[in-house]
């Protein structure tokens, strides 16, 4: 029997603005309930939505990202995804936070990210399908792409 593996992975990549250097890095998420229930209800001819929308930033990282998590911890910016694209093995959606969007309180540390099917710009909206605790750096001066591949080989 052969078994489908599913891996998703967030990339965050950015231009360091002293020495033009691009920095990348990645973060391996939990694929979240809401995403297999979509497909088995698709399995089972049940009408879905599974679009894929939003991507969704946080500041919380108190507890570990777990396959049964339907929203953030705390989100508190969200933004519709520029690009949905696929191949044979890999879906890939991207977003760019520009200078002035999704900029943390506090220590400017982004601490969780999600991607939503359906919902709207309402935090907390629409089906959270994938949920990682990462710690990037993000403020008013810098502009980072935001990558989420779901990987099936």
């Amino acid at each position: 029997m052969e078994r489908l593996k599913i891996k998703g992975v967030y990339t965050f990549t950015w231009v360091d603005k002293i020495t033009g250097k691009v920095i990348s890095k990645q973060k391996e998420n939990t694929v979240c309930q809401g995403f297999f229930d979509a497909v088995f209800n698709l399995l089972d001819s049940t009408a879905v939505t599974l679009g894929l929308s939003y991507i969704a930033i946080g500041e919380s990282a108190s507890s570990p990202a777990l396959r049964s998590d339907t929203i953030l911890e705390n989100e508190f910016f969200r933004k519709e995804i520029l690009s949905n694209s696929f191949d044979d093995d890999i879906f890939t959606s991207k977003v760019y936070l520009e200078e002035a969007e999704g900029n943390p309180t506090g220590d400017n540390l982004i601490t969780e990210i999600g991607i939503f099917a359906g919902g709207s710009i309402a935090a907390n909206s629409g089906t959270l399908v994938s949920r990682a605790l990462v710690s990037v750096a993000k403020n008013s001066s810098s502009r980072i792409i935001v990558k989420w591949t779901l990987d099936t080989k």
